[in-house]
């Protein structure tokens, strides 16, 4: 308690003491489109995968909006929002191993058009930037290093509808493998919808070299081994709701932006960023539509994702402050 005081009462002194002609502020208005996807994932034992389902966001176009506030010292605050367009985003696979642990073979597979109903983010972070001696590629001014520290949120909610499922017939001891040329059962409507909450801490280092006297190259890697997911999966055929604790996993988010700098207020840049995120683990409860618990297990649920962003935006910045 009272180091969140003592923390509280400087960090207020400190704004006390910073006037409007010590702040920088600048904004981004970027619009992209994102491929990939986010496996949910059911564990038999240790590694070993009893179910598969692959949940797609290829195609979903994605809107980002950022602030920041830059203070002496090089320390700025800043502050970023995402949102995708609901749409069709691919087809939602589901892969089952039912004849585990005597054979991993595949036994039951479903395919079904995907929308993705929601996908938010938010993001706050500190951070530092250092000038380095160095300077760009022909270009007088130097080159930068900017470390940060801050928080990842995203919410992101799909539905599957339509579709097939395609399971080999029981044979009174196991399930006959999967074949492609088994028959199909065509559905319709809803079948199964997804939603995952993620939240990371992470850290993250930019470098900035300047190319010339209008351009700027900008890398930066995003990381962060402290994530926590809480998911529910709803099987609206079998009407029950699948809800996953899991923590652990690494998001790695490393990104490349080319920036043009015609006027010292304007940036019009593009960036291509990749997100990876290994598997986090948790436990699983399974319960009724009436909310009653069926069962429960620990380490059965995990989930990882790989997604590609592009996108080209406008940065403003209010005042002349680099």
């Amino acid at each position: 308690m009272r180091f969140h005081l003592a923390f509280t009462a400087i960090l207020l002194a400190f704004l006390a003491s910073v006037t409007a002609e010590d702040l920088a502020f600048e904004y981004s208005l970027s619009m992209g489109q994102l491929s990939g996807g986010a496996h949910e994932l059911v564990y038999y034992s240790g590694d070993t995968i009893l179910s598969e389902l692959y949940w797609p966001l290829d195609g979903a176009i994605v809107f980002s909006a950022s602030a920041r506030a830059v203070f002496p010292g090089g320390f700025a605050l800043s502050l970023g929002i995402d949102s995708a367009l609901s749409g069709d985003t691919g087809a939602m696979t589901d892969r089952d191993y039912l004849n585990l642990p005597t054979d991993g073979s595949l036994t039951h597979f479903s395919s079904h058009e995907t929308n993705v109903d929601r996908l938010l983010g938010f993001s706050l972070c500190l951070s530092r930037r250092f000038s380095s001696p160095l300077h760009g590629l022909a270009s007088p001014q130097r080159i930068v290093f900017e470390g940060a520290l801050g928080i990842r949120i995203t919410s992101t909610h799909w539905t599957a509808s339509d579709g097939y499922t395609q399971y080999g017939p029981w044979t009174g001891e196991d399930w006959t493998p999967w074949r492609d040329n088994l028959p199909t059962e065509d559905l319709s409507g809803e079948v199964i919808t997804w939603e995952q909450e993620l939240v990371s801490l992470f850290a993250m280092i930019t470098v900035e070299v300047p190319l010339g006297r209008l351009f700027l190259l900008r890398g930066s890697v995003l990381a962060s081994p402290l994530n926590i997911s809480h998911a529910k999966d709803h099987h609206l055929l079998t009407r029950m709701y699948f809800i996953d604790r899991m923590s652990g996993g690494l998001l790695l988010i490393p990104e490349l932006t080319l920036a043009w700098r015609p006027a010292p207020r304007w940036e019009a840049f593009a960036a291509i960023s990749w997100l990876t995120l290994s598997p986090l683990r948790g436990s699983t409860e399974i319960r009724d539509e009436q909310g009653y618990i069926i069962s429960g297990s620990d380490g059965s649920s995990g989930t990882d994702m790989e997604t590609t962003t592009i996108r080209m935006g406008l940065t403003r910045r209010l005042s002349a402050r680099p």
